[in-house]
């Protein structure tokens, strides 16, 4: 049982095993005790924010409070997309060659950036490291990203934001990955066209809706989805536990 929580990646990336659990079948102190004999050192999960009992419970055996983040929702069966700003920028689909510029974008962007990053353990803290890897992943892995949106000027890549498409009540929906901008292009109004164009792209293909995930410390990007009519429908908070 303890097994189907190990994630395998992170247990590759930081050298020991880590365990990610958004769901408790029994209590937070049942739970670590048994993954602490399983040899997890550390926990990772993700639960409701509102859900404030279970975060108390959390809190007591040991778990500390990483992120916390936003889901935002724009309705496609009520809602028409503003029209993609006329700018410098053009915004297509990826392709293949758009990989190197993507990792390379990530890995720029995400330093001291999300839960892992604000982990007290130094040795899981290169947060530039997971976020490239993410970002390499979602360009060559379908489980990952079905399409990323891409911003692109003079033949160079300024920013994307990858999606993932899921289905809901036989409806299908494109939910956000990972997204980020150039540092030499964040001015440029380039995150709000790249939202722009993914909501275009999602009703050209059917889609009931669309939904990204959000730090709430990420004031710019809030205020992006706030200004577009995206509403907030869920929030969420992280934490780690360890096991030592």
């Amino acid at each position: 049982m303890v097994e189907r929580y190990v994630s395998e990646m992170d247990t590759l990336r930081f050298g020991f095993k880590v365990a990610k659990i958004n769901e408790f079948s029994d209590t937070p102190l049942k739970t670590i005790q048994s993954f602490k004999q399983k040899g997890i050192k550390l926990v990772i999960s993700r639960v409701s924010t509102s859900d404030v009992g279970l975060i108390n419970e959390m809190e007591e055996v040991g778990f500390r409070l990483k992120d916390v983040q936003v889901t935002y929702n724009f309705d496609l069966e009520k809602n028409s997309p503003p029209s993609v700003p006329d700018n410098s920028y053009k915004y297509r689909s990826f392709k293949q060659s758009d990989t190197s510029s993507i990792v390379s974008i990530a890995a720029e962007s995400f330093q001291d950036y999300g839960h892992y990053s604000k982990n007290e353990k130094t040795e899981v803290a290169n947060t530039s490291r997971i976020y490239e890897d993410w970002a390499r992943r979602s360009c060559l892995n379908k489980d990952i990203a079905d399409n990323i949106i891409v911003a692109e000027k003079s033949g160079n890549v300024a920013g994307f934001l990858s999606y993932k498409v899921l289905m809901e009540r036989q409806s299908r929906y494109a939910a956000g990955v990972m997204g980020a901008v150039a540092n030499d292009h964040r001015e440029g109004g380039v995150f709000l066209g790249i939202n722009i164009a993914s909501l275009h792209w999602a009703k050209k293909e059917g889609m009931r809706r669309v939904e990204n995930n959000v730090l709430v410390t990420n004031l710019p990007v809030n205020k992006t989805y706030i200004s577009l009519g995206y509403r907030i429908i869920r929030s969420e908070t992280t934490f780690h536990c360890w096991l030592e």
